[in-house]
């Protein structure tokens, strides 16, 4: 009479989630906290909706070596991203070249946070990343049971937020996603997606790096000093650039 039903996912989105060892986010830590002190470093306030008023956001050079690092790794990633989203769609991949064209850092005390936002109108990105290099250790509740009773449960957290939202007891799912913060959890997301951090109240800095990816549908020539942006074997994370992204 009918067929076996078969359920089909209601999320708008794709998360790819990743971890970075600990040797390196201990040198980009080391990097950035010269970089704090530093009276050149330059501020990405202004493109910026993060209401940071306690700490700071700073762009990244990727004349640095551990930044370019960063800048090779957040390119690696997505094309792993672009490779496995359209291989499980049965689509050709239609990109052929992927460039890290913003990186900066955040640096976050009590108080401070970032109001929904996405990265796609101020930066034109198609894909954008974070990863967490410093967390508070008494920033979140972890084993609270609920929200409720202002439990603390999600203080400090990054939400990203798809496109419909309601009930759960009506069948109407949130289709909300909610990360803790952890070093070195590295994740990487389509530009367009919404996504918050919550402020929080403890003692501690929450550090964070965030870069943005442009992706182009054709090969593009540089300039002879600029073969380190070029794509080969795009699609399945360019072996060269793992190599130059670990290489610190």
């Amino acid at each position: 009479m009918f067929t076996e039903p078969i359920e089909t996912s209601s999320m708008n989105y794709v998360i790819m989630e990743s971890h970075i060892d600990k040797d390196f986010i201990d040198l980009i830590n080391k990097e950035v906290d010269i970089l704090l002190s530093s009276k050149s470093k330059n501020s990405a306030s202004e493109r910026l909706v993060g209401q940071i008023k306690n700490g700071e956001q700073l762009y990244l050079d990727r004349n640095v070596k551990i930044f370019d690092s960063i800048h090779k790794l957040g390119e690696c990633m997505a094309e792993k991203y672009a490779s496995n989203y359209f291989t499980k769609l049965n689509i050709k991949n239609p990109y052929t070249s992927a460039k890290c064209s913003d990186l900066w850092s955040v640096h976050q005390y009590a108080g401070d946070y970032n109001p929904v936002h996405n990265h796609s109108s101020i930066f034109n990105a198609k894909l954008s990343f974070i990863f967490w290099t410093k967390v508070p250790e008494k920033m979140n509740n972890r084993f609270a049971d609920s929200l409720y009773n202002a439990s603390g449960k999600e203080d400090g957290c990054t939400s990203f937020i798809g496109l419909s939202g309601g009930n759960v007891l009506d069948f109407h799912p949130r289709n909300t996603k909610v990360y803790y913060p952890e070093v070195g959890k590295f994740l990487i997301f389509p530009s367009w997606l919404n996504h918050c951090v919550n402020p929080f109240n403890c003692d501690g800095e929450r550090r964070t790096v965030a870069g943005n990816i442009k992706l182009k549908t054709k090969s593009v020539s540089h300039p002879i000093n600029d073969n380190k942006y070029a794509s080969n074997n795009f699609g399945n994370g360019n072996p060269l650039k793992w190599k130059i992204s670990q290489d610190f």
